[in-house]
């Protein structure tokens, strides 16, 4: 399952609007603002730093593997999420 975390809640519509536009078939989920409204729940349990942010998480929730940037090139970044998901069907 493949599924995208975003911090644009006030812009939903502008991600729904990207998603369609790049006829993207998962699920993207909205990171809410703890209550002090100081940081992201996800992204802090997931100790997120930068954007974007690429990771794989197991079946047991536990992150394995992690990514953090853009390189520019929408082909690098296809070739390492490709790498990233054959890595977790590898792993036992």
């Amino acid at each position: 399952m493949l599924q995208s975390i975003t911090h644009y809640k006030n812009r939903i519509s502008s991600v729904q609007d990207f998603i369609n536009e790049n006829k993207y078939d998962f699920e993207v989920l909205i990171d809410p603002k703890e209550e002090n409204g100081s940081s992201h729940e996800i992204a802090k349990k997931y100790n997120i730093s930068g954007i974007p942010t690429k990771v794989i998480i197991g079946p047991s929730g536990r992150i394995k593997f992690k990514d953090v940037g853009y390189s520019g090139s929408n082909d690098k970044l296809l070739n390492k999420i490709d790498g990233m998901i054959q890595m977790l069907k590898s792993a036992p």
